[in-house]
């Protein structure tokens, strides 16, 4: 949780920079609420976002967000960073059309499940 706390912050002390240059070039945070569908709660999650405009029809986007999801009462934990490359296309200056690809790291953690044998096998 420090690691997305530290990512926000980080990302929300660039914002005035991004302002500021009011160039072709953006940079900000992105938050969201994400709930997997088998996931005991769902959770916020954080990351950034970088757009480069090359045109006034055309823009690339990069971003990476930092999700966790906890499973069987905590007992399994799913931590994901998503990198997502994003093409733009803006055929109406309030109307954009959006293709991408992404990279779907995930780390899974699992405490031992102790106690849901009864009994040690047997083996003959």
């Amino acid at each position: 949780m420090a690691r997305v706390a530290v990512l926000t912050l980080a990302a929300v002390m660039l914002i005035p920079i991004a302002a500021m240059a009011g160039g072709p070039f953006s940079l900000g945070p992105r938050v969201g609420y994400y709930k997997a569908q088998d996931a005991d709660e769902g959770k916020l999650f954080a990351g950034a976002a970088a757009r480069l405009r090359l045109s006034s029809a055309l823009a690339v986007e990069g971003s990476v967000d930092l999700r966790k999801e906890e499973y069987m009462r905590g007992r399994v934990t799913v931590t994901s960073w998503p990198v997502m490359v994003t093409g733009l296309v803006y055929p109406l200056p309030f109307l954009y059309g959006l293709i991408g690809a992404g990279w779907y790291n995930t780390k899974v953690e699992y405490a031992p499940l102790g106690g849901l044998l009864a009994r040690e096998p047997e083996y003959e």
